[in-house]
């Protein structure tokens, strides 16, 4: 998780001049007193997908929590999680793990 959250960190201090310190990790990015952008959550969106290899889907990019930098971090780390279980399941599928033997 601090892998995720230092590359978050320094893509919004070098590619949209923002400084998060932790009393901010709560509060939404489009916040005066952050003031991203909302073309620029766009293009952070869109970084964090293709470092990560990972895609959000449509249920988590219109939740308010994923607007903080708390709430992005956390679905990052759950949409790697939920992809590698899903690599899991069909590498065991295809060795034959998941079928009942007689």
């Amino acid at each position: 998780m601090e892998n995720i959250q230092s590359t978050v960190l320094n893509k919004l201090r070098d590619n949209f001049s923002v400084q998060l310190t932790e009393s901010m990790f709560c509060t939404s990015f489009f916040s005066p007193q952050i003031g991203l952008a909302a073309r620029h959550f766009i293009d952070l969106i869109f970084e964090i997908e293709n470092e990560f290899h990972i895609k959000f889907d449509e249920k988590s990019l219109i939740d308010p929590a994923f607007c903080t930098f708390k709430g992005f971090v956390k679905e990052i780390q759950e949409t790697m999680d939920a992809l590698a279980g899903s690599m899991l399941e069909n590498r065991d599928t295809e060795e034959g793990g998941d079928y009942e033997r007689s």
